[in-house]
């Protein structure tokens, strides 16, 4: 085996030293290998190692904890790094985190010269994850690092406490959030956990925490998209006392290498829009009234005929601009969210709306960080891209109907407040001027621009001297006429807006899939297991909902690209040569080209969703089908059983009024052996007693003293039947009220008010989406109920807080009648609190 594990590793390392090479060979110039590599190399060292056993598996780091580690490095200054928010998958949906570009830029370094192995692998909601393994020529790299070095890293992962390493898991825990966020969507809290495994240490790490910075905005919107001015209030006033004033929080000493002058932004975003839907939109904000500016919340009235509404700060304002009938609206949002302390913002921008589904908010830089729209930072305008994108989720939340929100809550996994959006951003000049391939560094020039790109598909000189960045989420142009490149911009914006939108539609299709694919497994059990069955019809509808939904949102879909391709081509014969030739650069044509055939496979993929649905639908009749007919034939033999019982039980009576009758014969006859037998008064020394004066005529008589026997055989069992009867006629009847609820209750005053009571039975029966509960108690206090005894049972659902129904049960009511009854228990839950007295 010693052997084996050798050959294993020499030919690891052999793999290894020729990926190097051929890495090199690729590489200009020798890597400047700096002390931030050689400490991330050490970082990446402790959670991962090359493989040494072929029959063992290797450890690997993932990317998340890798970047929560190195965003914690340069807070504690272990890395000498910049970090700004990027939206990056986070388990099933996208969230803002504080990413260093330059420690991404030196793994990619480290992935080149062959230090660092990468991985890719698929996650269970078809999510592609990243993993990193230093390699055996890395461990060579940092086999003499310095002391300096090693205590810092060796600070970064260990346990404070027990000095074990730390661990990180990412979790999301239950918000804080309104009754119409609990509506709409689930509410919860991003965090990244760093915890020892050794001993009780956690922490949450700030990576989570999206710095604010104070920046002044006014609304636009591009004229290739609304025609109507402005109506917004100035207030210049404002943005200038911004331009000295206002602070931030950022923790990082930033390094600020590319300056922006003049920078406006269109930050786009496709939703599933229809004439309808354009129409009730315009009815929401009031484009149609005199005064077209209103307040909106996102609170929804719970009680419409009160008088008073209290509504907690966080407003948004809306100045209508204009709009055509069933085609789109513009107007004006300005953003009254509460702000950290020291923060200040003017959040103000556009947004357009059309029925294609286009989305777009547009807002012009004022001034940020103290600066005015001269000297606008790629550091700073990307917490303002992250905050805009926050809160016009928000926003238009307010503003979309429920049936399209609950269209984007299935395609973004029920997380469409994070929803990843395209940003292009426009500015008139760029410091420091120079061709797009000087930015191109591979280095920090190429960091920064990824802080508002991402990844930095393509770059382009232009003929008028313009600069082209285009990447994976975001581009930049530089132009001294923007105005010129709105309208190719704008068609660009909808393309890859509606791409990040089908990315996201695609993969909520692959998990229905598995859905299904889990339906099958289920169904295959439902021999052995009680409860698939439920599980099966239950998935069963929540799939055929989703299936049709989806069905919809591909419809949409390709609607909105036919109408754009029909006017793509219009709008390409009135351009101008130099517009059709960015408009080539982009690959406008090509794109859309692209996204109609995605739009037609995607069709394919769902009815095959469908067929599958009926298909399971079909086998889960069948199968429920035989259980009732199992049911039925158990149903059958219990109620001949229950006959037999019941014939049996009625010759039980017989045989028992038979014996009664038997018994009353023997006890007269035993009477009469009394008087008249061995032990009676006939037997008595004298024999001119009394008892042979008066019985022996009667019995010298033949007949008359059978006769005798009979009658009182006859009165005896006459008695006794009479006697029985009257018995059961004084016993009282059992006062019983059974009370069907359903109506919601405060499950932490009901287990208050169980607490207070001896419970004596107590039964459980769970199911998928819900746990009911029976309790059964003896209500003893005679003052109270005017009773010596009452037993009550309380029935109620312990997973959705309803109260199902009670039962109330009276051995010897007296006087109580069931309405009192009733009052009496009602009147002691509704003290408690359990439910309302509503």
């Amino acid at each position: 085996m010693k052997t084996k594990e050798r050959t294993y590793s020499q030919s690891r390392a052999n793999h290894d030293k020729q990926r190097q090479s051929r890495s090199m060979e690729h590489i200009p110039r020798p890597r400047n290998i700096t002390i931030e590599h050689l400490r991330l190399l050490s970082l990446i060292s402790r959670y991962s190692r090359p493989g040494e056993d072929p029959s063992r598996p290797e450890p690997w780091i993932r990317k998340l904890p890798l970047q929560v580690f190195m965003y914690e490095g340069i807070v504690s200054g272990v890395f000498d790094w910049d970090y700004s928010p990027a939206s990056i998958p986070f388990l099933d949906s996208r969230e803002y985190l504080n990413i260093s570009q330059e420690g991404e830029d030196d793994i990619n370094d480290l992935r080149e010269d062959g230090y660092v192995n990468s991985m890719r692998i698929s996650t269970a909601r078809h999510r592609f994850i990243e993993a990193y393994q230093i390699t055996l020529l890395g461990l060579e790299l940092i086999s003499d690092l310095d002391q300096e070095s090693l205590v810092s890293v060796d600070g970064l992962v260990s346990c404070p406490e027990c000095g074990e390493k730390l661990h990180v898991k990412a979790c999301e825990l239950p918000g804080v959030s309104d009754a119409a966020s609990r509506e709409r969507e689930i509410d919860s809290v991003t965090q990244c956990l760093i915890h020892c495994l050794q001993c009780s240490y956690s922490r949450v790490s700030g990576i989570t925490e999206i710095e604010d910075v104070s920046y002044a905005s006014s609304p636009f919107i591009s004229t290739a998209l609304c025609e109507f001015p402005s109506l917004t209030p100035s207030r210049h006033a404002s943005f200038k006392g911004l331009e000295s004033g206002g602070t931030d929080n950022i923790r990082d000493r930033l390094d600020e290498l590319i300056i922006l002058d003049d920078t406006r932004l269109m930050i786009g975003e496709w939703i599933p829009f229809g004439a309808n839907h354009i129409a009730a939109l315009n009815e929401k904000i009031g484009a149609r009234e005199r005064v077209k500016n209103a307040l909106f919340t996102q609170v929804i009235d719970q009680d419409p005929g009160g008088t008073e509404l209290m509504v907690m700060p966080g407003l948004t304002q809306v100045f209508v601009r204009g709009s055509k009938p069933g085609e789109n609206v513009s107007f004006d949002a300005s953003i009254m969210y509460p702000e950290d302390d020291g923060i200040e913002q003017i959040e103000e921008f556009g947004v357009h709306v059309n029925m294609a589904g286009q989305v777009v908010y547009g807002l012009k830089v004022e001034s940020i960080a103290g600066h005015d729209c001269h000297r606008v930072s790629l550091d700073h305008l990307s917490r303002l891209l992250a905050d805009v994108s926050s809160d016009s989720s928000r926003m238009m939340e307010t503003l979309l109907t429920s049936y399209q929100r609950t269209l984007l809550s299935l395609v973004f996994l029920r997380k469409s407040r994070n929803r990843d959006k395209y940003a292009l951003v426009m500015a008139r000049d760029i410091s420091p001027r120079q061709g797009v391939a000087d930015f191109l560094d591979a280095e920090s020039m190429e960091c920064e621009l990824k802080q508002i790109l991402e990844e930095v598909v393509t770059a382009e000189n232009l003929p008028d001297g313009s600069l082209l960045f285009v990447g994976t989420h975001g581009t930049l142009m530089i132009t001294g006429n923007p105005e010129k490149y709105e309208a190719v911009a704008s068609d660009f914006l909808f393309l890859k807006s509606m791409d990040l939108f089908m990315q996201n539609f695609f993969s909520s299709q692959f998990i229905l899939n598995d859905t299904l694919r889990d339906v099958q497994n289920l169904i295959s059990l439902s021999e052995r297991d009680p409860n698939a069955i439920e599980k099966v019809q239950m998935l069963l509808s929540e799939s055929s909902g989703d299936a049709v939904l989806m069905k919809e949102i591909q419809g949409y879909l390709m609607e909105a690209l036919t109408e754009f391709n029909q006017a793509l081509q219009k709008r390409k014969r009135s351009r101008t040569l130099e517009m059709n030739s960015v408009g080539e650069l982009l690959a406008i044509s090509e794109m859309a080209q692209n996204l109609t055939v995605r739009v037609r496979d995607m069709e394919k993929i769902i009815h095959g969703i469908m067929k599958s649905l009926e298909g399971m639908a079909a086998i889960t009749d069948v199968i429920t089908e035989r259980q009732m007919h199992r049911l039925q034939e158990a149903l059958h033999s219990n109620t001949r059983n229950l006959e037999d019982v019941t014939r049996s039980s009625e010759r039980t009576g017989v045989s028992l009024e038979i014996m009664e009758v038997i018994l009353s014969g023997t006890l007269a006859f035993d009477i009469l052996d009394r008087l008249t037998g061995e032990w009676s008064a006939m037997s008595t020394p004298d024999p001119a007693t009394w008892g042979s004066r008066y019985f022996g005529p009667l019995i010298s008589i033949p007949g008359v003293w059978f006769c005798i026997s009979m009658l009182l055989w006859v009165a005896i069992a006459y008695g006794l039947f009479r006697f029985m009867a009257w018995l059961q006629a004084k016993a009282e009847p059992v006062l019983i009220s059974r009370v069907k609820m359903n109506i919601p209750c405060n499950l932490n005053a009901l287990e208050t008010y169980l607490a207070t009571k001896n419970i004596i039975i107590r039964d459980v029966d769970c199911y998928a989406q819900s746990m009911k509960k029976k309790v059964s108690w003896v209500e003893m206090e005679i003052e109270k109920w005017g009773v010596a005894e009452v037993k009550i049972e309380l029935f109620y659902d312990d997973a959705n807080g309803y109260l199902l129904s009670f039962l109330l049960e009276v051995p010897e009511p007296g006087r109580l009648r069931i309405g009192r009854l009733n009052d009496l228990f009602m009147e002691e839950i509704l003290q408690f609190g359990v439910i309302a007295r509503s």
